[in-house]
């Protein structure tokens, strides 16, 4: 009896890894690499995480591997907004990493 009870176990939270994995933040997450490859090339960076909040905002980590190899980065992607970390910040992006990727909402627990 016991033998049946563990494959069948296995089976069940196997499916429910999968289900989780397909649902909404995966799509978010996918669209907002997208854009980040769209507007830099993927050839030029590589993705280290994403993390999705409660309201959607993808918060991207990544780093240069083409002709800024090795550089860390960083992007908030809402929507259609994506925001990229730069030296200057002219674009804002220090105050909607700080709003969205920080703390308990994106998971992170120091600036960028």
């Amino acid at each position: 009896m016991k033998r049946l009870i563990a494959p069948s176990l296995l089976i069940i939270l196997g499916g429910m890894a999968a289900a989780r994995d397909q649902g909404p933040d995966t799509e978010i997450s996918k669209n907002a690499v997208d854009k980040l490859y769209a507007r830099l090339g993927e050839t030029e960076v590589k993705v280290d995480e994403v993390r999705v909040t409660k309201d959607g905002v993808a918060c991207i980590d990544f780093h240069g591997i083409g002709s800024t190899s090795g550089k860390a980065a960083h992007a908030v992607v809402q929507g259609d907004k994506m925001l990229v970390s730069t030296n200057s910040d002219k674009n804002g992006f220090k105050d909607a990493w700080d709003k969205h990727c920080l703390g308990p909402r994106g998971g992170a627990t120091s600036n960028p």
